[in-house]
């Protein structure tokens, strides 16, 4: 559903990666924070291209948008105190 070269799109544009499949997230004090797993750092699979080695990010950062694919719930693990902190986008 172009996940990928969504991720892609933006590293071109000065971004960085976080992980290409999974991410653990966290409660913080104040807002939900997201941790790169080492698993695959900075290596994205973009179809027709292959594997990628890009630009990413090795620290624990804040979360401050979640993009939602179409018909997607908003996870229910995540705190309704941390939504007012995030942009949510559905696709």
């Amino acid at each position: 559903c172009g996940k990928s070269r969504l991720a892609y799109g933006l590293i071109q544009r000065g971004g960085y990666l976080i992980n290409d499949d999974l991410v653990s997230l966290e409660k913080g004090r104040k807002k939900l924070m997201i941790h790169p797993l080492t698993r695959h750092q900075g290596i994205l699979y973009l179809r027709g291209s292959g594997f990628l080695t890009v630009p990413h990010l090795t620290n624990t950062l804040p979360v401050h948008g979640i993009i939602l694919l179409r018909g997607a719930p908003i996870p229910k693990t995540i705190p309704k105190v941390y939504l007012s902190n995030i942009l949510i986008l559905r696709r």
